[in-house]
């Protein structure tokens, strides 16, 4: 082989075949489905969330009608999701026995230093 083929560099299948958009809006975050069991608060996590009245109209809600509002979660790096917002809702889901909530996860989001106490 010619020390000038070395040198070439070919575009893999799946640059030739997809479009700036398609890429762009794999890296945009998406609202998903994550399990209750593998979604907990941030260490230091400032609020409290009461099971008080307004919480029991909350989870009498999400039996209704689901999630409306998307929590935020960010991939944990020692395994699940850290809850970054949505708190409440998360505890109201465990009231209304839903197995699964709706997040936003924050694909890309820097674990350290983001959000922290």
């Amino acid at each position: 082989m010619k020390s000038s083929a070395k040198k070439v560099e070919l575009a893999s299948v799946d640059d030739l075949f997809s479009t700036e958009e398609s890429r762009a809006d794999a890296q945009r975050e998406k609202v998903v489905e994550i399990p209750l069991s593998e979604l907990h608060p941030f260490k230091g996590h400032p609020f409290k969330v009461k099971d008080d009245e307004a919480m029991m109209e909350t989870a009498d809600s999400i039996k209704q009608y689901g999630v409306l509002v998307p929590a935020i979660a960010r991939p944990d790096p020692e395994g699940g999701y850290e809850l970054v917002a949505g708190h409440r809702r998360h505890r109201a889901s465990e009231l209304a026995e839903k197995a699964s909530e709706r997040p936003g996860t924050m694909k890309g989001a820097a674990y350290d230093g983001y959000f922290s106490p």
